[in-house]
């Protein structure tokens, strides 16, 4: 199955858990504007290169339609990431199971802490998890 596609927000088609989303975010470190950069992030474009890499890249835009950020995701590469403090480090790993991305991130340096996220995609929506040790959340993008 191809991700590929344009997935937009709409916050009346959230889940509850949606509601810990800027506190989990938060908790993660994030800066106040980075925080605010997150909420506001509208679309999101998935482009699924079907290489052997398996990478996949997702483009989030504001509602103006402005690329915010790019996250490329290659299963399989263990990376070292900085943390959204700044300071912390992590050792992060992508897998692909079929129609699932899922993120394994350990610190491995500062204060950060162990987090997961999974991204589901199915033939209408993109459904973001984040789990920490104490907080999950989720966010729901629909197929435009």
């Amino acid at each position: 199955m191809s991700l590929s596609g344009t997935y937009c927000f709409n916050l009346a088609g959230q889940s509850p858990e949606y509601s810990n989303y800027k506190s989990l975010l938060i908790s993660m470190g994030m800066s106040p504007n980075l925080v605010d950069l997150n909420m506001n992030l509208k679309n999101i474009q998935v482009v699924d290169t079907q290489e052997e890499s398996g990478r996949v890249v997702l483009n989030f835009s504001n509602s103006s339609g402005n690329v915010q950020c790019v996250e490329n995701i290659r299963p399989g590469i263990l990376v070292e990431e900085i943390g959204f403090d700044g300071l912390s480090k992590y050792k992060s790993i992508w897998y692909r199971y079929g129609n699932k991305l899922i993120k394994h991130s350990k610190p491995t340096a500062g204060s950060g802490e162990f987090y997961s996220m999974e991204r589901t995609f199915d033939e209408r929506k993109m459904i973001t998890t984040i789990n920490t040790k104490n907080q999950k959340t989720s966010v729901t993008y629909f197929k435009c």
